[in-house]
């Protein structure tokens, strides 16, 4: 998935969007998923990505992942800035930065840079935003980048065992957790919501929903991810 492939003349990076999130919302990808961004620690990478696995059913998703990621962030940043510049305050209900791939674990100074200028268009224009990443490394730097700019974003590491959930949890970081524990979707919910109470977390309302079938609730409709004091468990779906 990581083979250098040509880039029309005329693409740019658009803003996209994700049926997950309500209405209006948007996802800001960097590269195509399972590819060189995507960590090998990510427990997921290798069985049981949901990203990876539409990407093969809709390989122009995964096409255009390729292409951010070979065009490079800078240019990436700046198609994405260019569209949000001119959007008024407050005009996106739920920004999600990686629906698809991930973001790279090293940057230059120009590449901070650029990247700093997206993230205070993605401020100012968003209402809420879900920054997750799979390292601790990533998760330093980008947070580094939000903070460094005087923002509130709040970058949510996803923890790959249930020991660095717990730990992550004690040392204040925002940490989510995707949990595999049960031989089906609600034993899954159903221990999830068991560990969440003990540990004093949520459960994702999105995939609970998902999983009962009830009236669906979306991100945007629960804000959870944004939120520096709240983590999450996602019962694998």
């Amino acid at each position: 998935m990581t083979t250098t492939i040509e880039i029309p003349k005329n693409w740019r990076a658009s803003l996209g969007s994700f049926s997950k999130a309500i209405d209006g919302s948007v996802s800001l990808n960097f590269s195509e998923s399972g590819g060189s961004n995507c960590d090998n620690s990510c427990k997921m990478k290798a069985k049981g990505c949901y990203a990876i696995h539409t990407e093969k059913m809709k390989p122009s998703v995964a096409t255009s992942g390729e292409r951010k990621r070979v065009q490079g962030v800078v240019q990436t940043c700046l198609d994405y800035i260019n569209q949000l510049e001119r959007l008024r305050d407050n005009t996106i209900p739920w920004i999600r930065f990686s629906t698809f791939g991930s973001v790279q674990d090293t940057l230059t100074q120009t590449q901070k840079a650029v990247f700093t200028k997206l993230l205070i268009e993605c401020d100012r224009v968003g209402e809420h935003i879900h920054f997750p990443v799979e390292t601790e490394k990533k998760r330093k730097l980008y947070q580094s980048l939000c903070d460094a700019a005087g923002l509130q974003i709040v970058v949510r590491i996803s923890a790959q065992t249930l020991t660095k959930y717990k730990r992550y949890l004690k040392q204040g970081i925002a940490a989510s957790i995707v949990f595999s524990t049960g031989d089906n979707k609600k034993q899954r919910l159903v221990n999830a919501e068991i560990f969440a109470h003990e540990t004093k977390t949520i459960v994702c309302p999105a995939v609970k929903s998902t999983i009962l079938k009830q009236d669906k609730v979306k991100c945007g409709d629960c804000i959870a991810c944004s939120v520096p004091s709240l983590n999450i468990i996602y019962p694998q779906h």
